[in-house]
This record gives C-alpha cells, sequence and structure tokens, in this order.
C-alpha cells in the first residue's frame, strides 16, 4: 500500500500538469472559435464608405481634373483648405485614417467576393492627395497664413481704402486701447505679420507663382497699414519710434 501511494503521488504532478495543459488548449481553441465566429459576421461597411467618398467628393474632382490636364496644382491648396479649414498635421492625420479605413473596408469587401474597385480607386486618388500635402507643407501653411491675414486685417484694409481714421476700428483687430497706445499695439501686429510675409516671400518658389502673388499683394495691404500708423496725426506728435525694414 505504501508502494502504491508514493506510486500514486509521483504521477500526480504529470496528470496536474497534462490537466492545465488540456485547460490551455481549450481557452485558446474557444478563443479562434468565438474571433471566427466574430469575422463571419463582419460585413463591409457601406455607410462608412460612402461618407469618406462624399467628404473628399469636391476637392477630388479638382484634384484629377487638374492631374489629367498637367495643369499647375498650386490653386488645388487653396481650395482644399477652404473645404476642410484644418491645419496642415489635422488634415494630415484626418486623410492617413481614411485611407486605412478603407484598406480595412476593401478587404472586407474582398473576403466577401464583392467588387471594391470603387473604393480601391478612391483609396488611391487620397493617398496621391496624401503624398501631395506631405510635399508642399509649406505651400499648405502658406494658404493657412494668407487666410488668417484675410480674416484678422480685411477690416482695416477696406478702411484705408475708404480713407477712414483705422483708430476707429482698432476693436476690429482685437486691440483694446485707444489713441496712441492702440496705435502702439496695431504696430507690433503690423510688424510681426509682416516679418512672417516676408519670411514666406523668401521660401516660396517662384513656380508657385499664385501663392506668391497673394503673399505680395498682402505685403503691400499691410505696409499701408503700418503707414497709416506711422503718419497718422497721434504719431505725428510723439517721440514714437517705429523700427521697420519695409518701405513707406
Amino acid at each position: 500500500m505504501f508502494l502504491g501511494c508514493g506510486m500514486m503521488s509521483q504521477g500526480m504532478p504529470w496528470l496536474l500538469n497534462w490537466g492545465s495543459m488540456f485547460q490551455k488548449k481549450l481557452k485558446v481553441s474557444i478563443f479562434w472559435g468565438l474571433l471566427a465566429l466574430n469575422f463571419s459576421w463582419m460585413h463591409a461597411d457601406d455607410v462608412a464608405l460612402e461618407k469618406i467618398a462624399s467628404r473628399y467628393q469636391s476637392v477630388l474632382k479638382i484634384f484629377t481634373t487638374m492631374h489629367q490636364k498637367d495643369a499647375d496644382l498650386q490653386a488645388f491648396l487653396p481650395k482644399f483648405f477652404t473645404q476642410f479649414n484644418l491645419s496642415f498635421s489635422e488634415v494630415i492625420q484626418k486623410l492617413n485614417q481614411d485611407i486605412h479605413r478603407l484598406r480595412a473596408e476593401i478587404k472586407i469587401l474582398n473576403r466577401e467576393k464583392k467588387s471594391a474597385q470603387k473604393w480601391s480607386d478612391l483609396r488611391k486618388q487620397l493617398t496621391s492627395v496624401y503624398k501631395f500635402l506631405k510635399k508642399h507643407r509649406l505651400q499648405y501653411d502658406v494658404v493657412i497664413f494668407h487666410q488668417a491675414i484675410k480674416n484678422r486685417w480685411n477690416v482695416l484694409f477696406q478702411a484705408l481704402a475708404q480713407e477712414q481714421d483705422i483708430v476707429k476700428f482698432l476693436g476690429c483687430v482685437g486691440i483694446d486701447q485707444k489713441g496712441l497706445d492702440g496705435l502702439k499695439q496695431l504696430m507690433k501686429l503690423v510688424e510681426k505679420d509682416l516679418y512672417k510675409i516676408n519670411t514666406y516671400e523668401h521660401r516660396l518658389h517662384t513656380d508657385w507663382i499664385d501663392i506668391k502673388l497673394t503673399n505680395y499683394v498682402l505685403k503691400i495691404e499691410l505696409i499701408r497699414v503700418r503707414n497709416a500708423v506711422l503718419f497718422h496725426p497721434l504719431s505725428k506728435k510723439t517721440t514714437l519710434k517705429l523700427s521697420s525694414n519695409y518701405p513707406r
């Protein structure tokens, strides 16, 4: 009996190990079974695909037409930004997400033996746009900056065109101070934007003539604002020193 108990005790660890291995294999089998069941019920999300197609429909039409005509693509960037109004990093992230979503949905369609040609073409088009934007980040950033300049200064540009006193419009550019103090703050804003415009002027290649021309036009408008501050009656009566590298 003692020997039998000894032999039994020696055999128990093996039996326990075998039972543990059996449980692990059973769990793995159940896991893969459930996973296969989930995938068997997975279908392509037609609504999500149509939303992606609708989101880029107008800009892709412009982009594709320009490519077919071998036209200058510089006009594409302003139209793209106008529609999405996103920073470079935001738009790149969004495009990347949609491209990956398309790739995943195409795999599901192929598994279901359904036609995925339409979505495959869309993914290729979005990939082309993605690469184009990545290559022209500077130009895209300039387009965003130009739009910000127009939004910020448009009221003052119009006021000067109508020969009105710019002091009356300081609040339109976010300046709370009145009189000379307000003009000093206005000068700081003008010089800051002029500096950035000047930087872009040197960095933009002449191939991007439309964007470069817009940059120059906005520079002239800002110089007019700067001169309006410089020659304002309130400025003339003081020792206001204005350090500027731009012509009057």
